[in-house]
């Protein structure tokens, strides 16, 4: 039966949530508690100090240097664009601007 004092649900479903809810947290299975093991001890690069290892997977190899020679060329792209797009004057006056913040 559907009634206000039970927010629209059924009583049946009303007494399913309920059992659920008593019954807890459900229990970390061993990949979950290993992942989130593994996620806690995981840090960061400091701010402001570069490394070689580019994606953080503990190891230098050849996608450390792929990711740096793709972030250089997107940099580059984008200064390009910029320069296109705004005249000399523009520029100088976005950088005066970006300085004061």
């Amino acid at each position: 039966m559907f009634s206000k004092k039970n927010y629209g649900l059924t009583d049946s479903l009303l007494q399913a949530a309920k059992s659920v809810a008593a019954a807890g947290p459900v229990p970390l299975t061993k990949i979950e508690a290993e992942l989130a093991e593994r996620q806690s001890k995981q840090k960061l690069d400091p701010v402001n100090k570069e490394d070689s290892d580019v994606n953080n997977d503990g190891k230098v190899d050849k996608s450390d240097s792929y990711l740096k020679n793709r972030r250089s060329a997107i940099k580059a792209a984008m200064k390009e664009d910029t320069e296109q797009l705004f005249s000399v004057d523009e520029l100088a006056a976005i950088e005066k601007a970006a300085e004061g913040l």
